[in-house]
């Protein structure tokens, strides 16, 4: 993931990531299923991104930066 944001988004947005462990964010992400069944999302035709390049570029195009005065 985060060498997928640098490539896209430069080490300026990946200078703010902090590797510190959080006893509450462990404890939520420890709780979430690590299998989910996606058949009826597949019916309906939501399929899952591809990869987390996709996900960043998808972000970046909805969420331009401004433009510098």
């Amino acid at each position: 993931m985060v060498e997928a944001l640098e490539k896209l988004a430069g080490q300026s947005a990946t200078g703010f990531i902090d590797w510190t462990p959080d006893a509450a964010i462990a404890n939520i992400v420890g709780n979430w299923p690590s299998v989910i069944d996606a058949a009826r999302d597949k019916a309906l035709g939501l399929l899952p991104d591809p990869d987390f390049e996709g996900i960043v570029t998808e972000f970046m195009r909805e969420n331009p930066r401004p433009q510098a005065a």
